[in-house]
């Protein structure tokens, strides 16, 4: 099977690279990873991801989510 994103999920992949690769610094992944601050940078992390309107990806819009769809989910 030979699966091709459209262009305009071509155009979502790369809007979600750049948003990990400003906002999952380094540090951050540090703060992970480190068992006494999991909790701070999981926190830190999920602000983020709700700032950008990521929270709860599965989620309808009428319900605060994004509604993606399978393909962006797995994007």
């Amino acid at each position: 099977m030979h699966a091709k994103f459209t262009e305009e999920e071509r155009a979502f992949q790369q809007s979600v690279r750049e948003f990990m690769q400003r906002e999952y610094t380094p540090e951050l992944a540090a703060k992970i990873r480190h068992p006494d601050s999991f909790k701070a940078g999981m926190i830190e992390w999920q602000k983020k991801l709700d700032a950008k309107g990521w929270a709860a990806n599965g989620w309808p819009v009428e319900h605060g989510g994004c509604d993606w769809s399978a393909t962006q989910k797995s994007i």
